[in-house]
């Protein structure tokens, strides 16, 4: 009988490459009891064989009798697999009777029953621990094989442990054996290498300096399959970089192809090979929507024979309602779709029609783009809302398929037309989107006068246009949304929430905070019922803002702060929503003089809202802060750079309003108390205009005009409940009280500014006027010496105190020290030339030439331009 053994078999194969030497089995054998089953079954190029052979070289090391038998399609006859396996326990020294059990095939008599009790009773003369190694399992596994195997199992001694090695499960009943907890199965998950283990394997003698970023990349493109490390080891060893490596590593490559192809693909029947290829397209699979694509019935018998075989199939939940195909699979799959004569733009339009038509928006707009169909594209997008999905946070999805589409295309679907009309709002297109919505008004304005949906989605669309283009006609934008009839039913919240979210900036921009924080708290409900983290996070900016306004910079920076960790963990640090945080951050940042704070964040906001999404709002806070951040340090020349920045944004987006607040901030001092007043009819303008007057008239000596500015606006402003607006202008007041030597008025309203300021912190309005507000202290304090403190204003006080002084003392704003600017405009001073002539060299405005003139008198104590000649010379300054 010995005389037919392939005595090769009776032992693991050789191997004369890299071992991928791992103790998987191991250690896993030494955590658990001793087992009667142990499985390990996974795909192909997971290790298997090489595990068990390294394992089974220890336990020969150790002397423990240990049997293995490389199994194959021939071993599928009973008769044939009990002599290999009785021929394999006699080589490894079992029992010598078990070699009459092979001798025993020929007999017509010889049953599963038979072939069974004769090994168990061989098996029961074995003294301590032995094992039976049957690897590859899968090719010789027939019914007849899988009985005698599930009768092995049951029945023999408990020192006889069998460990089996497949590409799938066998087919074993082993429910009972799991529950005594005598079975140990290992999968793929077990078998693939973790992430520390592929950077030591790819740092192995004799490579090295393998970099970890490198080494994560190879992990999560090979997910841990050991054949394709293996393949990675040998290229490294053969000289090809990094680069290169990462470069060909795909399913596309050669070795990793043909390694698929013969040991997967080849064997599979054509029906599972056409549903492989065809499916290769997803980034996830079921057996309906492979059916779909497919055009077949039996999507979900293909899926589970492949999960069993374990064909590089990874389930992607508990119930294996969705699976996934490994990566380098995936992508020897769609190589070889390429090639198939299959129609793939069809495929994309049947998946794109499948994940549509099952509420799977984001995978359906995956695949009608990858149709190349602008029909397809349009038709998913306008049933899938088309602007409205951009408040889901697909913008990028929307453009690409507006990008698809041609005019006529464009015009014939409502709600994508829309799509195009606010998106060229958001990036301050403002004149082309107000022409395209009257082009659309008129093609659609029948279907708009009958009442139809749309009519709420080109309401919205409208008001959303009059907010970035800053149209001021907010009543009546309230109006308009107040009684617009919305269906209440469950497709409604993505409109209700942008009504709400509308409303939230409208009622703010007339004082009506209550009724902006409710529509805020609403429009959050609404855009959580859809999952829009995107729409939620401008809530918290239009919240915050409402807040800030009150003089709740607390509560502002937290909202805030809430919306800028939205944006990033759903977009990313460089999104239009960080970069939107990020100035309303710098914003309360300073107010509560964190200056470097505030830097910080306008270094990540300015270069990215000047060109993508944003709003007044946006750019006032972003471009007062750095404008006063700049004033403070004394650098007129980056200041008058960044009037310039801004004057560029307010044309380039036809912001009016920002318009005429830098005409205000780039007007000299002096020039800025003639400013007319009267003509302005904005509050925002109106609160910068009037703080550029009244300080001016301060500087100037000129009181009661600052009294006359201030008083009656202050009083509206308290009124209306714009605190933060009303710190500022007060501070200036009771500096002007105190000019006109009426100190019990000037210390009644600055004693109200700080019971104001010092809950909420808000600092830099007092420091930036750091003269008068010292003045102001010494006067409060020398009139409260003989009453009861108030600890906490004390405190504040004293803080602020120690601010100005440190702010004072800054050596950027030092006597003498002069900036590169104020030194060229000196020289030229110095030459006898004028303000205009001055300006035409240097190529700014003379209003740019008076600041550098005015600071640099202050710094250099004179009060004429002869005086500073004199001085500079005297001081070799030039």
């Amino acid at each position: 009988m010995r005389n037919r053994i392939v005595t090769s078999k009776l032992r693991p194969p050789l191997h004369t490459g890299d071992v991928v030497a791992r103790n998987v089995v191991e250690n896993r054998l030494d955590r658990a009891n001793t087992p009667r089953l142990v499985i390990l079954h996974a795909g192909a190029g997971y290790g298997k064989t090489t595990s068990l052979a390294l394992w089974y070289e220890k336990l020969l090391a150790r002397k423990v009798p240990a049997a293995w038998l490389t199994l194959d399609v021939h071993d599928r006859e009973v008769s044939q697999f009990v002599s290999y396996l009785t021929a394999a326990c006699v080589e490894a020294g079992f029992n010598r009777k078990l070699g009459e059990v092979g001798s025993s095939q020929t007999s017509a008599n010889m049953t599963i029953a038979n072939y069974g009790a004769s090994l168990v009773n061989a098996f029961e003369r074995c003294k301590g621990t032995h094992i039976i190694i049957l690897d590859d399992l899968h090719r010789a596994e027939s019914k007849e094989v899988a009985g005698l195997l599930q009768y092995l199992v049951n029945f023999s001694p408990p020192q006889l442990t069998f460990v089996v090695s497949a590409r799938q499960a066998p087919v074993l009943a082993l429910a009972d054996l799991k529950l005594r907890e005598e079975v140990l199965e290992l999968t793929q998950d077990d078998l693939r290498f973790s992430k520390p283990e592929v950077r030591d394997y790819l740092s192995e003698p004799p490579l090295a300096g393998t970099p970890d970023e490198w080494a994560n990349t190879i992990f999560e493109r090979t997910e841990g399959w050991p054949v394709a490390l293996q393949m990675v080891r040998r290229w490294l060893r053969d000289g090809i970089s990094h680069e290169q490596i990462l470069d060909q590593l795909s399913g596309r490559s050669a070795d990793i192809a043909d390694y698929f192809f013969e040991q997967v693909f080849e064997s599979l029947s054509d029906e599972a090979r056409e549903f492989l290829l065809k499916t290769s397209i997803l980034e996830r699979v079921n057996g309906d929507v492979g059916n779909e694509i497919c055009a077949s019935g039996n999507g979900w018998e293909l899926l589970q024979a492949l999960d069993q075989k374990d064909v590089f199939l990874q389930s992607l939940d508990v119930e294996r309602s969705w699976y996934r195909y490994h990566r380098l699979f995936s992508e020897f799959l769609q190589s070889r779709l390429q090639r198939s004569g299959f129609d793939l733009p069809q495929l994309h339009t049947r998946a794109a029609n499948w994940f549509g038509a099952n509420g799977y928006a984001a995978e359906a707009m995956q695949h009608a783009l990858s149709s190349n169909d602008e029909v397809v594209c349009a038709e998913l997008l306008e049933f899938l809302g088309g602007w409205q999905y951009i408040l889901q946070g697909q913008i990028l999805v929307v453009e690409r398929v507006l990008q698809k589409l041609d005019s006529a295309t464009l015009r014939k679907y409502p709600r994508v037309w829309l799509a195009r009309i606010y998106l060229d709002s958001r990036i301050g297109k403002i004149t082309s989107a107000e022409e395209a919505l009257q082009e659309f008004s008129t093609v659609y304005e029948g279907l708009l006068e009958s009442g139809a949906s749309i009519t709420c989605d080109a309401a919205l669309v409208t008001v959303l246009l009059n907010r970035y283009g800053d149209d001021r006609s907010c009543e009546a934008d309230i109006k308009l949304l107040e009684e617009l009839d919305f269906d209440r039913g469950e497709s409604s919240h993505t409109l209700l929430a942008v009504r709400d979210n509308v409303l939230c900036y409208l009622y703010r921009e007339v004082d009506r905070f209550e009724d902006s924080l409710r529509s805020g708290d609403s429009a959050i409900a609404h855009f959580r019922t859809f999952g829009s983290v995107w729409g939620e996070a401008f809530i918290y900016f239009h919240e915050g803002n409402t807040c800030l306004q009150q003089g709740r910079v607390r509560d502002a920076e937290a909202l805030y702060n809430e919306g800028y960790r939205l944006a990033v963990e759903s977009m990313g640090e460089d999104s239009d929503l960080a970069a939107i945080a990020s100035a309303f951050l710098a914003e309360t940042s300073y107010l509560t003089n964190k200056p470097h704070e505030a830097e910080q964040y306008l270094a990540r906001a300015l270069p990215h809202i000047e060109y993508a999404d944003a709003w007044i709002d946006v750019y006032i806070a972003a471009y007062s802060t750095q404008l006063q951040l700049l004033a403070a340090k004394g650098d007129f020349e980056a200041y008058e750079n960044a009037l310039t920045r801004a004057r560029r944004t307010s044309i380039t987006r036809g912001l009016t309003r920002l318009t005429s607040i830098v005409d205000v901030l780039s007007t000299d001092a002096a020039d800025s108390t003639g400013l007319p007043v009267a003509e302005v009819d904005d509050g925002l303008v109106e609160h910068f205009s009037i703080r550029s007057r009244a300080q001016a008239c301060l500087k100037l000596g000129r009181y009661s005009d600052a009294r006359g500015l201030l008083e009656a606006h202050c009083e509206k402003l308290r009124h209306n409940r714009r605190m933060l607006r009303w710190i500022e202008h007060s501070i200036l007041l009771a500096g002007a009280f105190l000019g006109l030597e009426q100190t019990r008025k000037a210390t009644e309203v600055f004693e109200m500014v700080l019971s104001a300021a010092l809950f909420e912190n808000i600092k830099q309005p007092f420091i930036a006027q750091g003269e008068i507000v010292r003045d102001l202290i010494q006067l409060l304090t020398g009139q409260t010496t003989n009453r009861l403190g108030n600890r906490l204003r004390d405190a504040f006080i004293a803080e602020l105190v120690s601010e100005i002084g440190a702010r004072s003392t800054d050596p950027a704003r030092e006597k003498h020290v002069l900036s590169p600017r104020e030194r060229e405009v000196l020289r030229y001073l110095m030459q006898g030339h004028s303000n205009r002539e001055i300006a035409s060299v240097i190529g700014v405005s003379v209003n740019t030439v008076k600041f550098h003139l005015k600071n640099l008198f202050e710094k250099l104590g004179v009060t004429s331009r002869e005086d500073a000649a004199t001085f500079a010379i005297r001081q070799e300054l030039i």
